[in-house]
């Protein structure tokens, strides 16, 4: 089945000027002013339609393998960091949401160490890197009011909070 924009909802995706502002946020954090060659391709261009872009042969898409349609359920910008080149900025909806939303994966957490290796300690200080960098670049776009992931589960914790008050 080729992928189109029949496998998502283009109207829940998050709007042009919202992808720029998630990728600049991005990029400023894992990069500063020194963003490498390759990894410019990720800045859109100007006015640019974002369920095409979305469709470029550099974005990862994820699928729900659980539905019918095999539906796009995320996209996945690999744009690393200055140390570490699998960090991505997703852009996916969760379960029972209406709407695409933006979260930062550090892209670390399956990687281990065996006990007592002399590079336990390299891995920790990266990863820690990694969780300050999430950190940072969620907080952007939070204080942007791009719609994260991390609000989402915040908006949903405090409507469970009301209902029970």
């Amino acid at each position: 089945m080729p992928v189109g924009s029949d496998q998502f909802d283009d109207s829940a995706l998050p709007d042009a000027q919202q992808i720029t502002d998630a990728i600049r946020i991005y990029l400023q954090a894992a990069y500063g002013n020194h963003i490498p060659k390759p990894i410019k391709k990720f800045i859109p261009p100007d006015e640019f339609d974002p369920e095409q872009w979305l469709m470029s042969d550099f974005i990862e898409r994820d699928f729900d393998r659980g539905s019918q349609n095999c539906n796009i359920h995320s996209f996945a910008l690999r744009m690393g960091n200055s140390v570490y080149p699998h960090m991505k900025l997703r852009i996916t909806i969760p379960p029972n949401a209406s709407k695409y939303l933006f979260q930062v994966d550090s892209h670390d957490a399956v990687l281990t160490c065996p006990s007592g290796s002399r590079d336990v300690e390299a891995l920790e200080e990266l990863k820690r890197y990694n969780s300050s960098l999430v950190e940072q670049m969620s907080a952007s776009m939070d204080a942007a009011g791009l719609p994260t992931e991390r609000g989402h589960l915040r908006e949903g914790i405090e409507r469970a909070r009301r209902k029970k008050l």
